[in-house]
């Protein structure tokens, strides 16, 4: 059975540690994926938690609690996949993906950055949003170890990953 993450909530979290038992039942895992990856998240216990779960499975990882500054890190780093909250402060992340498609456009045609659109608010016609915006995936809060695996394997590569004895 997935293991499910229960401070990735979504809007209103108030949860400002990641208990004990939390912590020890995630998974370790062997490293496998490779990639650097922007978290997009304004709650900063779900970005350190992925950013965790992210380089426990080899990968790199920055954050950007809204759009705005996930916008100028993508105009600063290289990265390989973004995962990108909906609902943020300043600029959303339908809006920042929206612009981000434009800036790769103007600059680098044929160089698309895989975006993962996550939210907590999953009505009838949000994937279709999603992929309206320019986002290339979909994760609903709260979402499994397992699902954000799959996810970053389709992204980032095949790569099975073992756990560690």
């Amino acid at each position: 059975m997935p293991l499910p993450l229960p401070a990735l909530a979504g809007e209103g979290a108030t949860q400002t540690s990641t208990p004990d038992h939390v912590r020890a039942r995630r998974p370790s895992y062997a490293t496998a994926l490779h990639g650097h990856v922007l978290i997009a998240e304004d709650n900063p216990i779900n970005a350190e938690l992925t950013a965790e779960i992210l380089q426990a499975c080899g990968c790199t990882t920055s954050t950007a609690s809204d759009g705005v500054a996930a916008l100028t890190q993508l105009n600063e780093e290289s990265f390989d996949l973004v995962l990108m909250d909906w609902h943020m402060p300043q600029m959303d992340g339908l809006t920042a993906t929206r612009r981000l498609r434009a800036t790769e456009l103007a600059r680098t045609p044929g160089r698309r950055i895989p975006v993962v659109g996550i939210t907590a608010s999953v009505m009838p016609g949000d994937r279709e949003a999603c992929f309206d915006a320019g986002m290339d995936d979909f994760l609903a809060k709260p979402f499994t170890f397992d699902e954000l695996l799959a996810v970053l394997k389709r992204w980032l590569g095949k790569t099975e990953l073992q756990p560690m004895a």
